[in-house]
C-alpha cells in the first residue's frame, strides 16, 4: 500500500522546486545565499517539534515556525507559490526561530535534526544575512511576523 503525501512533505517538496527553479539575483541581499537553506530549514524545524528531548518552548516555537511557512495565506501571501519574492516573510520566520533556538543553548541537538548536503555551519554563518532580509520585507510585515514568534 502506497504511502499518502501529507502536507509537510507537499511543503517541503514546493520549496525545494522553489530553490531549484530561482534564479540569482532576484532577492534582496543576503536572502539570495539564504533561500538554498529553506527546505532543509523547514524539516529542520519540523523535526525539532516532534522531538520530546527539546524543551516544550522550542518545540511550540519550531512548530509556529513550520506551521507559518505551511501556509499559503500568512501575512505575506504566498499566492505563487513559485515565486522566492512572496517567501521572503517565510525565510524570515524560519532563521529568526532557527537563531532563537540557537541562543537557547540547543546547538548540537539542532545538529543532529540537519538534514542536508549543505553543512550545517554554512546555516551558522546566515545570522549576518537576518539583517539585509530585514530591510527587504515591508515593515508592518516585519512587525507581524516578530509578534507572532513572540519576539
Amino acid at each position: 500500500m502506497a504511502m499518502t503525501e501529507n502536507c509537510f512533505d507537499r511543503v517541503y517538496r514546493q520549496l525545494q522546486v522553489l530553490v531549484a527553479e530561482w534564479s540569482a539575483g532576484m532577492l534582496p541581499d543576503g536572502a539570495d545565499q539564504m533561500v538554498r537553506f529553506l527546505p532543509d530549514l523547514f524539516r529542520l524545524l519540523r523535526r525539532v517539534a516532534y522531538d520530546m528531548e527539546m524543551p516544550g518552548v522550542d518545540r511550540r516555537l519550531a512548530a509556529a515556525a513550520v506551521l507559518y511557512i505551511a501556509d499559503p495565506n500568512d501575512f505575506l501571501p504566498d499566492t505563487d507559490e513559485q515565486s522566492a519574492r512572496r517567501r521572503l516573510d517565510d525565510l524570515w520566520v524560519a532563521f529568526t526561530a532557527f537563531f532563537l533556538l540557537i541562543q537557547s543553548g540547543a546547538v548540537s541537538r539542532l545538529e543532529s535534526h540537519w538534514r542536508s548536503e549543505i553543512p550545517f555551519r554554512e546555516l551558522l554563518e546566515c545570522r549576518q544575512l537576518l539583517a539585509g532580509l530585514s530591510d527587504a520585507l515591508p515593515p508592518r510585515i516585519l512587525q507581524m511576523v516578530n509578534q507572532y514568534l513572540g519576539d
